[in-house]
């Protein structure tokens, strides 16, 4: 496929604090394709011209190529190919396919990034100007007291399930719990006395580290009878 030469977005998109606990936050290349995605889709709907014909590419959308798309995300071909997949069975993406190009159009644009933010950013910088420096040495002596710190395992926390289990599915391990994984979570933390900032990426790091950690080789255990010919030996 024959990619236009575009115009680079320009300004800033926002990412949420919840993404750190979302499924693709564990792999560094779906976190790369996401966020390309995410920067090089359309703010506002506007025409383009591809291959000589005028296409309308609407807010939320983008003009995609497999291999040109691996060159600017970092991602080789094979992996963006797996990635893209998943995205379209999680439903984050929906993709268009024509003779002579795709449009990938991010479900619930919106969510992510919405309308208002021009404003937003013209009032931030209007409360900038305004502010005296009085204000500013105030609002830094505010946000020492609201730094976040580390705490003990919270009684309130609910480990994020839905997360876990499709980052299991994903790498074939249908056979992991989710109700045992937060029992031995829980009692790890709490038994080694864990603090952490973000409860929720401590336990995204936990489910990852379940698939390699439940690979391990386990120890045979011994039946009645090889105890009882040790034990004879022994004596």
């Amino acid at each position: 496929m024959t990619e236009n030469k575009t115009t680079k977005p320009q300004g800033w998109i926002k990412i949420h604090r919840d993404l750190a606990d979302h499924w693709c936050a564990s792999d560094p290349n779906f976190l790369a394709v996401w966020f390309r995605l995410l920067s090089e889709a359309n703010f506002k709907t506007k025409k383009s011209l591809i291959n000589s014909a005028t296409v309308e590419i609407k807010r939320g959308q983008l003009i995609f190529g497999l291999n040109a798309f691996s060159s600017r995300s970092g991602v080789s071909v094979s992996k963006l190919r797996r990635i893209m997949k998943v995205l379209e069975d999680e439903n984050m993406i929906d993709r268009q396919k024509t003779n002579k190009f795709s449009i990938i159009s991010i479900v619930s644009y919106n969510k992510y990034q919405d309308e208002d933010r021009q404003n937003a950013v013209k009032q931030h910088s209007n409360d900038i100007q305004n502010t005296t420096p009085k204000e500013v040495n105030n609002s830094k002596k505010d946000n020492k007291s609201i730094i976040k710190r580390k705490s003990s395992y919270p009684n309130d926390f609910i480990p994020n399930k839905n997360n876990a289990e499709t980052y299991w599915k994903q790498k074939s391990r249908s056979d992991l719990n989710y109700e045992d994984q937060v029992i031995k979570f829980t009692s790890h933390c709490k038994a080694n006395g864990k603090q952490f900032v973000c409860w929720q990426s401590a336990w995204t790091t936990w489910y990852g580290n379940a698939v390699s950690f439940s690979t391990a080789p386990k120890e045979k255990e011994l039946t009645t009878i090889e105890k009882a010919r040790i034990y004879a030996n022994g004596k």
